[in-house]
């Protein structure tokens, strides 16, 4: 749970509805004897075959009286924010400038670019001030797929509160239905569905899924977006996806990935012309306008970022040196660029990489010796040479003993060693 209300903020805060509503007095799980740990199992996503991981509460206990507490007062929050940005519509509509004309201006004018129309333009909905205020990347998220040319992705780890519930929200104010309610097209409007552990029922999250990959919805007039937690970052295949939008970053760049691999498979834009095959991805973190201290978002991207380095330095081994390296590097190559390992590359022998062995004979004569031991001492002495013998026989009973022949042998006179 590393700074987990933090983390929380950095996708979005409640404004100041009133006093029982509004950033600080959000419901915290230790006010209703809730672990935190116990608190995630309720909110984010679970998929079926973590069953096991859920939590479990009977009935007429304390814990399951606390729990109830708790999703209440998170569902009464997110109904406050949903009347707030209301009241700001309905002020906007009266002054005959919504939020439809930021998007018209940020498409015409600004062509797309969402910091700029940020920081330059003048002229704003009052719905826009307060979304922008409580979540710049909802806000962002949102006026990307108000360009995007077809079915959209977003992704994020939350899925109640500061998550999926809240951008729902937000969609609504752009025209966007929940088609999984409705379970029916509704003459000119786009639709959304949803992909997560707080749709219970299986058939129904893969329903909308299949609704959203039919080929009549290809460029996404039917069902512009599906809404996914990590119940769903493995096992999908999505088509016709022109943009992925990543809301927060995660502890390993693997989920990430795998997410991207929803919306980018083998032939999943076959429906669509050769020249509008291609997927926009969108990755969202919060950082400080003022200051260079860091944010929650990037220091959890920074550590998925240097756990990502290290385990991409193995893989580009293992692929360089792979048997079929040179079969796949068209494709591999397409992300980066490596050099695959061939025995006929002279330049690899120019010069010798290392010797086979060395020749330790130091070693060996201290482990002959016996001066590799940590009681041994090695000392300097002054010896004399002298020429000698050695005796190779005892004395027979005639008194002859046989010798060598003479040669020379250091000799050390002070306890007469040769």
């Amino acid at each position: 749970m590393y700074k987990s209300y933090t983390r929380q903020a950095c996708n979005f805060v409640f404004p100041p509805i009133s006093q029982r509503i509004n950033g600080e007095t959000r419901p915290r799980p230790n006010k209703f004897r809730v672990s935190e740990r116990e608190a995630t199992k309720m909110v984010e996503a679970r998929d079926k075959k973590e069953e096991k991981g859920k939590l479990k509460v009977e009935k007429g206990t304390d814990k399951f009286m606390n729990v109830s507490k708790y999703i209440q007062a998170m569902e009464a929050f997110v109904k406050g924010f949903d009347g707030y940005l209301t009241e700001a519509d309905k002020k906007d509509t009266a002054q005959k400038y919504t939020i439809l004309d930021d998007v018209r201006v940020f498409r015409d004018k600004y062509k797309g670019n969402f910091m700029d129309f940020d920081t330059k333009e003048k002229k704003k909905s009052n719905l826009y001030k307060i979304m922008r205020e409580c979540s710049g990347k909802m806000t962002n998220i949102a006026f990307n797929i108000m360009i995007s040319p077809g079915p959209v992705l977003v992704y994020s780890n939350y899925v109640l509160m500061e998550g999926l519930e809240i951008f729902k929200i937000y969609l609504k104010y752009f025209g966007f239905y929940n088609y999984m309610v409705q379970k029916r097209a509704l003459p000119g409007k786009i639709g959304y569905v949803e992909f997560h552990g707080g749709i219970k029922d299986l058939e129904e999250r893969y329903r909308g899924m299949k609704e959203y990959n039919k080929p009549e919805n290809k460029t996404g007039d039917i069902i512009r977006i599906i809404l996914i937690s990590p119940a769903g970052s493995e096992g999908l295949s999505l088509r016709n996806v022109r943009q992925v939008h990543i809301m927060e970053p995660y502890w390993n760049e693997v989920r990430i990935n795998q997410m991207i691999g929803r919306a980018v498979r083998q032939c999943s834009h076959s429906d669509l012309p050769l020249d509008e095959r291609n997927v926009n991805i969108y990755r969202y973190k919060s950082v400080r306008s003022k200051g260079d201290k860091w944010t929650t978002d990037q220091y959890i991207e920074d550590v998925a970022r240097s756990k990502d380095g290290l385990i991409q330095s193995f893989l580009d081994a293992i692929k360089e040196v792979a048997i079929d390296c040179t079969l796949n590097k068209n494709h591999n190559m397409l992300l980066q660029e490596y050099k695959c390992f061939q025995f006929d590359e002279p330049s690899l022998f120019d010069k010798y990489v290392g010797p086979a062995y060395k020749e330790d004979i130091y070693d060996d004569m201290k482990m002959d010796n016996g001066s590799n031991s940590n009681r041994s001492m090695t000392i300097k002495i002054k010896v004399m040479k002298i020429k000698a013998v050695k005796q190779l026989s005892k004395p027979t009973e005639e008194g002859k003993v046989k010798y060598s022949k003479v040669e020379d042998y250091w000799y050390y006179p002070k306890n007469g060693t040769v």
